[in-house]
């Protein structure tokens, strides 16, 4: 680990602070283009196309768009599997989010003036929302309920989630939340 004494420095005199101030700008040249050339060919090819990257940057092998998504049966094998006491404290917490997030929704209403003036607010909710949830090292099946839980209560019909692979808590999680479909 390097240690840098600031005692006495001035950010723009230090190369080592610059460094770091500026990273994100460096990183952004660097990977923009590789970035927008992969966006481009997955609007050109679709899922041909997110295969063909899948294995390409995930070391994968896979044939076929569908091998991607994880069978509903792997959600509810993994609440079954889990220990009693995660899969206890993810309903529990699951329960408070959704009573939270019940007392959040708003309604359409209609008010007719005398003169004929109709005023009003129609509440629709999307039709379908995906939600992306980390994988790897930090995989928390909090953040499959906190984003899904809301966009259940506010009536979306369709959730999917994305989540590179992800672990049997955070698939459990998926089910109790009640995620449509999980791709990796």
């Amino acid at each position: 680990m390097k240690i840098v004494d600031l005692r006495g420095f001035i950010w723009e005199e230090n190369e080592h602070l610059k460094r770091i101030k500026n990273r994100g700008e460096i990183l952004a040249e660097e990977y923009e283009k590789v970035v927008k050339e992969i966006i481009e060919e997955v609007k050109k090819r679709g899922d041909e196309a997110l295969v063909e990257f899948t294995n390409k940057f995930d070391k994968a092998n896979i044939k076929k768009p569908s091998e991607l998504e994880i069978p509903y049966s792997q959600l509810k094998k993994a609440y079954e599997t889990i220990p009693s006491d995660l899969r206890d404290a993810l309903e529990f917490a699951a329960s408070r989010i959704e009573k939270f997030h019940k007392k959040q929704l708003e309604n359409s209403f209609t008010t007719y003036e005398e003169d004929g003036i109709i005023l009003g607010q129609k509440v629709e909710p999307l039709e379908r929302v995906g939600v992306y949830v980390p994988g790897g090292k930090a995989q928390y099946p909090s953040t499959v309920l906190m984003n899904v839980i809301p966009a259940k209560v506010a009536g979306v019909e369709e959730i999917v989630m994305v989540s590179p692979n992800p672990n049997p808590p955070t698939l459990a999680a998926a089910f109790i939340a009640g995620v449509d479909r999980v791709l990796e």
